[in-house]
């Protein structure tokens, strides 16, 4: 009879065992779990009711709850205080766990908290988010969430029979005997507790770990029992655990005068009115001027949102007094950088793998507004790599508003072989209207640099030409250049005019590498040299010259016919191995109409030079051309003779 008076006040106590706990807020997805448990939020109405989902080791139960609500489940209490209703609600929860044995845990908040060892004097958890642990012997805080700890909860204090059991769910342990011996006219005695059929022995006034608890053995007295001493057994028996109290509030509440105003981050929020338990609210910038407005109205339990740019504001209360009517906040604010809010522009480039040296080829931008606002008056210019030249740098977008995107082209020239990196895009201009006056003027993004690969270019030059004509008859200068890429320069000689559409010019004259033939006309006799050069994209690629001798119109001539032939084989950075054969033959000729001979000559690309800016025209004239009096009258008397 005693023993079962005994147990059943086992029964009584055990309930009152301390717990641990978690009170806070806790938003939707979110989730508390310890060992096989887990509590998650999934959703709640402005009707002040929340739905919950319960995991259990046996089962998963959704829970509906108003604030005040207190539900079981299991070894779980959850008790619902209040709710915050946005885009993402979040509910005030008081949850109340089990205490941690050793080797278990609890998560919340991506925070998962084991309980690695718990002695009579000491304990030890271990944090870790993923990414490492850290050991903490006392209680401790981290990002918001607090973490006070109570070490070995108390099952049980005060005295028992032998063979009496303590329990802990399902954890018992039994007196299983007394060992008494008198030495020195002193008595000492051990005890001895079973425990999952193992035996454990604790000195008298000594502690022992026995299972999940720690027993501290007092002593003993005796009942007697006719001459026999029945022991009554002193004892304390504690849990070898961790209650973990957990608490978490991120918001921030306070008091607000009507016309007032109060600073959240970047970010100032005026109360315009209040009356019959709402307030009229609005948002600003440092500039004052209004970003977001709303009204909010007053409740302590289930409270509605104003939200904007990482501010959550709820009205708790309204109320009045000498000063005037004031209104009673609560505010969650996540600080944003700047650029996040203005906008985000994924800025990506694409390039061809393998491209030819000198030949134009063409790049795709992408730009696009993953941000939450609308960009204007940006410049996006491509800045290239070295070893490119871009023709058009810079592309102006009038807007692009969030989600849209928007392909750019830019043309490259490479102007060396070789693995390179074509460059970048940056879109830069200035930050959107909301926040244009929080320390920002303008905000730039930038994109990839993809490499590729630019091959060598074999080019030919061949240029035919009289080297014996007559004054005042316009001769002819033939080009061959494969392929025609780029532009050729002649510096004519005073006395010489290229004539062009019915015109005629002099001094440094440039005609594209396309155009086969142009005419040359000589004012007076002599012998004439006209130095040349083949330019592409700023690239010096050959340069030669021509010679001639003018004569007047009935002078008898000598004509040389000369055939100079000039092969490269293979283009490199530097050098190009040249073969050349050159073969004359003379006559003395006498008549006074004059035959046409020709120079040939053929080269490739055999170095790269200093990039120079310029435009390729049809016919460009980079100098002055003003000719002499004597080009003028030769002009007069070819037009009078045709």
């Amino acid at each position: 009879m005693r023993k079962g008076i005994a147990l059943l006040v086992m029964i009584l106590i055990l309930p009152l065992v301390s717990a641990s706990t978690y009170t806070g807020w806790l938003g939707i997805g979110e989730e508390i779990s310890y060992g096989d448990y887990a509590i998650i939020p999934k959703d709640g109405n402005f009707d002040g009711e929340a739905l919950l989902m319960v995991s259990t080791p046996s089962r998963t139960s959704y829970i509906s709850l108003r604030p005040g609500d207190e539900k079981d489940v299991g070894n779980v209490k959850v008790k619902l205080v209040k709710m915050f209703l946005g885009k993402k609600p979040m509910f005030y929860l008081n949850v109340t766990l089990p205490p941690l044995l050793v080797n278990q845990s609890i998560v919340v908040g991506g925070y998962k908290v084991l309980v690695k060892d718990v002695k009579v004097d000491s304990y030890e958890v271990v944090v870790s988010n993923g990414t490492g642990g850290k050991s903490y012997t006392k209680p401790f805080q981290l990002n918001g969430y607090s973490f006070s700890i109570t070490p070995r909860p108390k099952v049980f204090s005060g005295e028992l029979k032998l063979l009496s059991n303590v329990t802990y769910g399902d954890y018992k342990l039994t007196l299983a005997g007394l060992n008494m011996t008198i030495v020195n006219n002193k008595s000492k005695s051990i005890l001895n507790i079973e425990f999952e059929g193992k035996d454990y022995y604790i000195d008298e006034g000594d502690y022992g770990y026995v299972g999940p608890f720690i027993v501290k053995y007092n002593g003993f007295r005796c009942e007697m029992q006719g001459n026999l001493c029945d022991p009554i057994i002193s004892l304390e028996v504690y849990l070898r655990a961790l209650d973990i109290s957990i608490s978490y509030d991120p918001s921030k509440d306070f008091w607000v005068y009507e016309g007032k105003a109060f600073r959240v981050g970047d970010l100032v929020v005026k109360v315009k009115g209040i009356a019959d338990g709402a307030a009229y609210i609005g948002i600003e910038n440092n500039c004052g001027n209004e970003l977001h407005s709303g009204v909010l109205r007053a409740s302590q339990d289930v409270i509605g949102a104003l939200e904007y740019d990482g501010l959550r504001l709820g009205l708790l209360e309204t109320s009045q007094d000498n000063n005037g009517k004031k209104a009673h906040f609560i505010a969650f604010y996540t600080e944003r950088k700047k650029p996040q809010y203005l906008a985000y522009l994924n800025v990506t480039v694409s390039a061809p793998r393998e491209v030819t040296m000198l030949t134009p080829f063409t790049v795709n931008v992408s730009v696009k507004n993953e941000g939450t606002s609308e960009v204007l008056g940006m410049i996006a210019k491509f800045e290239p790599g070295n070893g490119f030249k871009v023709l058009r740098d810079e592309v102006y977008i009038k807007s692009l508003a969030p989600g849209k995107s928007e392909v750019l082209k830019f043309t490259l020239v490479p102007l060396k072989p070789g693995n390179l990196t074509v460059g970048r895009l940056v879109v830069e201009g200035p930050v959107p209207y909301p926040l244009a006056c929080g320390g920002l003027s303008l905000i730039s993004f930038t994109s990839n640099s993809p490499i590729v690969n630019v091959k060598a270019i074999n080019v030919t030059v061949g240029v035919s030409y009289l080297n014996v004509t007559r004054i005042g008859e316009p001769f002819e200068v033939n080009f061959v250049v494969d392929p025609p890429i780029g532009n050729i320069t002649m510096a004519l000689p005073s006395g010489v005019g290229l004539l062009s559409e019915g015109s005629l010019h002099s001094g440094v004259v440039t005609v594209p590498a396309s155009v086969k033939s142009i005419k040359l006309v000589v004012v007076s006799p002599g012998n004439y040299t006209i130095p040349l050069y083949l330019e592409a994209y700023g690239v010096k690629l050959y340069s030669s010259k021509i010679s001639f001798e003018a004569v007047g119109s009935s002078q008898a001539v000598t004509v040389t016919k000369t055939k100079t032939e000039t092969k490269t084989i293979t283009l490199t950075n530097g050098t190009a191995r040249t073969l050349t054969v050159t073969e004359t033959k003379t006559e003395v000729k006498t008549e006074t109409q004059v035959k046409t001979l020709t120079k040939h000559s053929t080269t490739t690309v055999t170095k790269t030079i200093e990039v120079k800016s310029g435009k390729s025209n049809l016919l460009v004239f980079l100098f002055g051309v003003i000719l002499g009096a004597g080009v003028i009258i030769l002009l007069a008397w070819i037009k009078a003779r045709s």
